[in-house]
């Protein structure tokens, strides 16, 4: 699942190894693309203890400037004798899901918006008014919060809502949208299947995404299910052309990009997450959707 928030840690030391304060420090943050997004000072970090600065909680949840799984920080102590532990950290934007038990995930279906940059979650207890519950940067979300019992995790009632930026906010926030939530339940391990389609001037142009059982390759046995076959996933990639879907592992799939005239069969890989371009396709194969 792809993260929303990160926590960054750096301690600066001095030639013997000490851990010292510092009088000033940057951090050169780059995305996925390598593209320099944003710039960490003493004013953004805390420090906790001597020699150790924190920025917990950072905002990562921009698709837009943190596309990709991971982004890097170059460390640079501006100060005579001292350095960084760690002058190059990689963070990672993804957190595999516990695949222990039983999952609950929650879905709902956005329209393409290009100022949309992420959702907000809002959870209902029973006799409780709705709180935030969590952020997400595509729309879905592996629920594994805690529950006084079984009947408040069956009776907790959840909605979407897309952030955007406005000229009024430092940040983005809700636009009043409310998206209905779709609670999917069961016990199957999970793939994120992640990926971006563009056009050659570097646009997201892509439509829709359709992940589905051709009914070439149903009914199929997945433990003690059968997956029938078409029941599609429709998925719509963000203005960047980013998209990720969780599928079932082990499954036989054909994916479908309408706009681009793609159409694959693969077999979704017994793995947290992984790249569609990398997925190991079947050749040959020309057969549609009937």
């Amino acid at each position: 699942m792809f993260t929303t928030t990160i926590d960054i840690q750096i301690r600066t030391l001095d030639s013997l190894g000490t851990p010292v304060s510092v009088p000033a420090i940057e951090g050169i943050i780059r995305n996925y693309e390598g593209k320099r997004v944003a710039t960490l000072t003493l004013e953004d970090l805390t420090e906790t203890a001597t020699g150790v600065y924190q920025a917990l909680g950072y905002d990562v949840s921009d698709s837009q400037r943190f596309p990709g799984t991971e982004l890097t920080i170059f460390w640079c102590v501006l100060a005579d004798g001292i350095s960084p532990e760690v002058a190059f950290q990689r963070y990672s934007l993804f957190s595999p899901v516990n695949i222990s038990g039983t999952t609950r995930m929650l879905t709902w279906c956005p329209r393409q918006a290009s100022e949309v940059y992420g959702y907000e979650i809002f959870r209902t207890l029973q006799g409780e008014q709705p709180t935030s519950y969590a952020k997400t940067v595509f729309p879905y979300f592996f629920d594994r919060g805690t529950y006084l019992d079984q009947k408040a995790w069956e009776l907790a009632k959840f909605e979407a809502q897309p952030m955007v930026w406005t000229a009024d906010s430092d940040t983005p926030e809700g636009n009043g949208v409310v998206y209905e939530v779709e609670r999917v339940v069961n016990d199957k391990t999970y793939c994120e299947i992640f990926g971006e389609v563009l056009e050659v001037s570097g646009a997201g142009v892509v439509e829709s995404i359709y992940f589905y059982v051709h009914e070439k390759d149903a009914p199929q046995g997945s433990g003690r299910s059968f997956l029938m076959r078409r029941n599609e996933v429709s998925v719509s990639p963000n203005a960047r052309g980013q998209f990720s879907v969780p599928l079932i592992c082990g499954s036989l799939v054909t994916a479908e990009i309408p706009s681009a005239g793609i159409i694959r069969r693969f077999i979704v890989p017994d793995t947290p997450r992984v790249n569609f371009k990398d997925l190991d396709f079947y050749p040959l194969d020309t057969h549609r959707a009937q």
